[in-house]
């Protein structure tokens, strides 16, 4: 069986190769499906608010916005922290003996016990303001409560990178607990500086060998996003070079995941809750909610897109 598969993906690669030549053609293929797609959807973009706009300007200028739950100011915010801090309880409660973990996550069945958390990131003023930063509609693919260990292990989100799903991967983080410069922050690369490194280190998307920033970059040309508890990062993971620092105390934190509907990678969208658990939350939700969630059988990017390649 596994002969099978691998002659089929090397006859699929050899038809992409014949007909578009090489994989950065097929990338560029995927940019031009990008821009069709963003040119039909223009006319559809939503108008932001007014205290919105300067969350907008900031990603599209820096890639990154950081602001509060309470300046945001967004609902759902109360039962977003109560249930939040239940989940840190119990996860704090659960052992972590072996000798290779730096970090807990939250389980889906307990994350879908407590849907409020899921919930907070389908409210329509950050979808719009995705939605505006991307160009195109949202698709959501859930969020992750995790608690990073204060253990001196450099592994998976703690090495440099960025995020494989699109070139335009947006995350959005909710600080748990005070995090200061010892408390795990969250650090990037200034945009400019992550241009010029993925340049220059050739890279496409995911961990960079551990060092490799370091030996080209000075530590004070990076940045550190410390907060108090409450702090929101809005940033996009996939353009900025960026990991969690080492902490030295518990930092737990909340990571909202999205894309477009039209992501270069979809194969790495993987949704945080399963799909008994996923159904029952979103039977709750609105229809534009569960658009964004089950956004592979939504129908506004299919009008934008090309006949799909049969192999």
């Amino acid at each position: 069986m596994q002969t099978v598969k691998r002659n089929h993906s090397l006859r699929v690669l050899n038809l992409c190769r014949r007909r578009f030549g090489n994989l950065p053609t097929l990338q560029r293929l995927h940019q031009k499906r990008q821009r069709d797609a963003i040119a039909h959807h223009a006319p559809r973009l939503p108008n932001l608010s007014l205290r919105d706009r300067p969350l907008l300007h900031a990603l599209q200028t820096d890639g990154i916005a950081m602001t509060s739950l309470e300046a945001l100011g967004l609902g759902q915010t109360e039962q977003l922290l109560t249930q939040s801090e239940v989940v840190k309880t119990i996860l704090n409660q659960t052992q972590s003996t072996a000798p290779g973990t730096f970090l807990k996550t939250a389980s889906p069945t307990l994350m879908a016990q407590y849907p409020g958390i899921f919930a907070w990131g389908l409210q329509s003023r950050l979808l719009n303001l995705l939605e505006a930063y991307l160009q195109l509609p949202v698709a959501y693919h859930g969020v992750y409560l995790r608690q990073d260990l204060p253990r001196n292990i450099v592994r998976r989100s703690r090495l440099w990178h960025t995020d494989m799903e699109d070139d335009h991967t947006l995350k959005v983080a909710v600080y748990l607990n005070d995090v200061d410069g010892e408390g795990g922050p969250f650090e990037y690369l200034p945009k400019p500086l992550s241009e010029a490194m993925l340049g220059q280190l050739n890279h496409s998307g995911g961990y960079i060998r551990r060092g490799a920033v370091e030996n080209l970059v000075q530590p004070g040309e990076w940045r550190s996003c410390t907060g108090p508890k409450g702090t929101v990062i809005i940033v996009d993971s996939g353009s900025l070079i960026h990991r969690g620092k080492v902490p030295k105390r518990d930092r737990y934190t909340l990571f909202y995941d999205y894309t477009s509907r039209l992501p270069r990678r979809p194969y790495y969208c993987k949704h945080s809750l399963p799909e008994t658990e996923l159904a029952r939350v979103a039977a709750e939700l609105t229809d534009a909610q569960r658009e964004c969630i089950f956004w592979r059988d939504a129908p506004e990017i299919v009008q934008a897109q090309p006949p799909a390649l049969v192999v």
